[in-house]
């Protein structure tokens, strides 16, 4: 199996559905409906205020790329549906396979690291819809850091990644926390956000990738990923579900 959609993604997701259970065994959550109710860009509104909170660890490398469910692993060779590749027009460096990485004939890093991080908005997506304003969930991007995920990259990789970002864009782990402090304790954030209102960056709600705020592909990816852990999981009230990704299958 691919190494980052496994350590980014099926890892927490395993983990969390696990915790899940004595969350909602806690202390009753406070559902009081907020005075002045926002409603995010889909439309969806916000249910009401929640203590308890998931926070997963996502990224603005989510543009990079979908989840490509035709081929999870990033499978050198296999051919990549139009739908399912990643975004153009990215600086020069990122991708370092050039068209070939695109379409799917050699392994990208960047591209597997972006699906996992779209991943990570997903789950977000798909926890606010099944656990229904009890338990709340945002996706967090922490800006540009240099911290251990790099000790692996190879030089071309790291001169890609330093030169897609500018000096000023850099921040130190002091400055990526913030963002995670706001959405695990900001009172000001509501609960019940279904798509693009679960995305963090720089301490402020911002709308994520389409393909990372679509409730279709958040349901199609839970039920992967219950299929890949072996793990069922059920929480109660859900919502209907309504987008592109609904009720396709994916290539294991």
């Amino acid at each position: 199996m691919e190494k980052q959609f496994v350590t980014n993604h099926l890892g927490p997701f395993l983990f969390t559905g696990l915790l899940i259970p004595l969350m909602l065994d806690g202390n009753p959550t406070s559902t009081s409906i907020s005075k002045s109710p926002q409603r995010s860009n889909s439309g969806l509104g916000r249910i009401g205020r929640v203590e308890k909170r998931i926070i997963n660890t996502s990224s603005e490398a989510h543009r990079i790329s979908p989840i490509r469910f035709s081929d999870l692993h990033q499978t050198p060779g296999v051919r990549v549906l139009e739908e399912e590749m990643p975004r153009r027009g990215m600086p020069e460096g990122v991708l370092r396979g050039g068209d070939g990485a695109r379409s799917g004939y050699v392994y990208e890093p960047a591209i597997a690291y972006g699906q996992s991080k779209t991943a990570n908005v997903l789950l977000s997506v798909e926890l606010n819809r099944r656990l229904a304003g009890r338990v709340g969930s945002w996706a967090v991007s922490p800006g540009n850091i240099m911290t251990n995920l790099v000790r692996g990259a190879d030089e071309q990789m790291l001169k890609g990644m330093l030169s897609g970002v500018p000096e000023s864009e850099w921040k130190t782990i002091d400055q990526g926390a913030a963002t995670l402090v706001v959405a695990g304790f900001d009172p000001g954030l509501d609960g019940g956000i279904v798509s693009d209102g679960v995305y963090l960056h720089d301490c402020q709600i911002r709308r994520p990738s389409k393909w990372a705020s679509d409730p279709g592909f958040a349901e199609r990816l839970w039920r992967v990923s219950e299929e890949l852990v072996g793990e069922k999981f059920d929480f109660g009230e859900l919502k209907e579900v309504v987008g592109r990704g609904k009720g396709k299958g994916s290539r294991l």
